[in-house]
């Protein structure tokens, strides 16, 4: 009987409040644990994303508060200022893509991992088609440029001549690594996708820009021939003009 009740109380002991408790809490404690290992391993590449993100969206602000500041035709803000200011993050887009591509070269493995369903061959074919058209405006622009350079700014021909480099890098890019998979340098990669991304926004807001302009100058010709208006419109073509 007495063995038997000793049984009986290593049995309760076992299933008694106190140890259920304390497997509770070394279950938490565990689960605790891993929680902060997951943590920890994904708080670089959370906080790369959320700077990124930042980066990319206050490069945006920048450039569309230049193009307002430009539409107002203010004397603060002109036409060379947004074209330099672009210019510049061309230059840094094809300083990263030359980065990128020099050191892929040097780690290229014997079967490099690569993502087959990326970048599908229609688009990149409709996206080579538009760089056929931008390199052929980027051509009128370095002939203006050739036929006016005494009267206007030096940006005027340096933006095409960085333009058309920066549009025939991007269509290399986009045919010989748009599939690559990175697993190295990420933080470095995701600000130059980011980069690369808002810059050419900014370009497209740029033109959008650019063209609503001449649209408005030319209707504003139109009337002005018409006899409804009395508004000038060429103030720089013509001191440029009259230079010559």
């Amino acid at each position: 009987m007495v063995e038997h009740s000793g049984l009986d109380i290593m049995c309760l002991n076992k299933y008694s409040p106190a140890s259920s408790s304390s497997s509770s809490s070394n279950a938490e404690k565990k689960l605790f644990s891993k929680l902060k290992v997951s943590l920890t391993k994904k708080y670089p590449q959370k906080n790369a994303e959320t700077l990124s993100a930042q980066y990319g969206t206050n490069l945006l602000l920048i450039g569309v508060s230049v193009m307002l500041a430009l539409a107002q035709h203010g004397p603060a803000v002109k036409e060379e200022h947004l074209l330099a200011f672009i210019t510049a993050l061309m230059l840094v887009q094809l300083v990263w893509m030359l980065c990128y591509m020099i050191r892929r070269e040097r780690e290229r493995s014997p079967v490099p991992e690569r993502d087959a369903h990326a970048g599908t061959s229609w688009i990149r074919g409709g996206l080579t088609m538009l760089a056929l058209l931008s390199l052929i405006m980027d051509a009128f622009r370095i002939g203006y440029f050739v036929g006016y350079h005494s009267c206007v700014s030096a940006v005027l021909g340096v933006y095409p001549i960085v333009h058309a480099l920066h549009t025939i890098s991007q269509v290399h890019f986009l045919w010989f690594h748009i599939k690559d998979v990175i697993k190295k340098y990420e933080t470095f990669e995701r600000f130059g996708v980011i980069h690369a991304v808002f810059t050419n926004l900014l370009l497209w807001c740029n033109g959008v820009m650019s063209e609503a302009e001449h649209f408005l100058n030319n209707h504003r010709r139109r009337l002005t021939a018409l006899g409804y208006a009395n508004l000038s419109t060429g103030v720089c073509v013509s001191v440029c003009v009259s230079g010559q």
